[in-house]
């Protein structure tokens, strides 16, 4: 009699377990694809780069090499990368996401992992290389359109492309975002850039999950700096995409976000107009420090010519925000004009030899850009020494003036007013 109620209560434990197996919906099943990754007709670039992605890392995983198609085969399961008519029909949306949010959902016979996939169009003039040509014909094209001589910011913009990815920095990566949060799931990880860093666990089979999700980034922008980027960041760009980063374009624009001065400064023929922008230095003006010279903070036309070139950056390059601080090593300097040196405080020691003037003249900047651009930012991004040499007084007066508005950025270091 144990026996047999023995034999009855391990049928009926087992039955649902079983049911459950038998029920299981496959991607891919004992190493055989048994689904397809569907995506738009004409894709976005990063919809592209994100259904290769989940097919070569599924691969890696099962050994099946799920097809990627456009067309939907009747009675096959779907892997939906991006928005696509099928989405649509879905009523998958992605409207409001932004800065790499993306959804993921899943149906009886399908999973979708969609995001905003806006491709990046980058406005002219801006350069494809740094040859003294290019330069020129950038530079002769930023003349014609700000009537002055600036350096033209967009000359190394295309650091930002990566070709052997087909992507730019500033492509929307809400898809992307989507299918490595789904290849976490399943166990990936990617600890550096290159396969030496990736972690793909091996198993011959994939689920189709249960899952409805709406993931929003808890910081717009995640971006890593690589002092090396004017020569390229080589398999580090598609790191960075596997760990969710975000450049922020968006938010902080393209340009490098630090010694913003520097394009106004630059040129030869802007030091050759008006040299009275450059810092008196043992009896000379001061072109030549760090290749770009001394900016005089003291100077009129400095100022004026400062103010120029963001609003052209705003108008032209509809840039949401700024950079405007100083020119790298401005710390700790000397100079023979009596009224700059006025603004030392000695007694500070090596903080006092900068941050009042420079904070004075930033905060004289951003207001008068406040004026004609009101919903553009400027902001600073000075190094750690700079940031953090500067008393609560000083940078608490730029907030209350709504200088920088709330966006004071601290590089190198903790250091950051937000």
């Amino acid at each position: 009699m144990k026996q047999i109620l023995l034999g009855v209560l391990l049928a009926w434990l087992l039955t649902p377990l079983a049911a459950l197996m038998a029920a299981e919906t496959l991607l891919v099943e004992r190493g055989q694809p048994r689904a397809e990754i569907v995506i738009a007709d004409k894709p976005a670039r990063m919809t592209k780069l994100a259904a290769k992605e989940l097919q070569s890392t599924l691969q890696k995983m099962t050994g099946a090499n799920l097809p990627i198609v456009s067309q939907r085969a009747a009675g096959t399961m779907a892997i939906f990368v991006g928005k696509s008519r099928y989405t649509d029909e879905l009523s998958l949306k992605t409207d409001g996401l932004k800065h790499g949010a993306f959804r993921m959902a899943s149906g009886k016979d399908w999973l979708a992992l969609v995001g905003p996939d806006k491709d990046f169009v980058p406005i002219e003039p801006w350069g494809r290389n740094r040859s003294a040509a290019e330069t020129a014909r950038v530079n002769a094209a930023w003349d014609k359109i700000t009537g002055d001589t600036f350096w033209n910011a967009a000359r190394d913009l295309h650091f930002r492309y990566h070709p052997d990815l087909d992507v730019w920095d500033q492509d929307d990566a809400g898809t992307f975002n989507a299918v490595n949060e789904f290849l976490r799931g399943l166990g990936c990880r990617w600890f550096a850039p290159g396969e030496l860093g990736e972690v793909i666990p091996r198993k011959p089979s994939v689920s189709l999950p249960s899952v409805n999700r709406t993931v929003t980034p808890d910081f717009a922008v995640r971006r890593f700096i690589y002092y090396t980027e004017h020569n390229g960041i080589g398999n580090k760009a598609l790191w960075n995409l596997r760990l969710g980063l975000n450049h922020g374009a968006e938010i902080v624009g393209f340009p490098q976000i630090c010694h913003g001065i520097k394009f106004v400064i630059k040129r030869d023929e802007m030091k050759q107009a008006h040299p009275d922008m450059y810092l008196l230095r043992n009896g000379k003006r001061d072109m030549t420090h760090k290749e770009d010279g001394v900016p005089d903070l003291l100077s009129p036309v400095l100022f004026e010519k400062q103010v120029k070139h963001a609003r052209a950056m705003f108008d032209h390059f509809h840039e949401p925000m700024h950079n405007i601080d100083l020119v790298d090593g401005y710390g700790g300097l000397a100079a023979d004009d009596p009224a700059w040196n006025a603004q030392l405080t000695p007694a500070r020691g090596w903080s006092g030899s900068m941050s009042d003037q420079v904070w004075g003249y930033l905060n004289r900047v951003a207001l008068e850009l406040h004026r004609s651009h009101p919903h553009r930012l400027s902001f600073v991004g000075l190094c750690r020494r700079c940031l953090c040499s500067s008393t609560a007084r000083e940078i608490g007066a730029m907030h209350s003036a709504g200088v920088l508005r709330g966006s004071v950025f601290a590089r190198e270091s903790q250091c950051a007013v937000m």
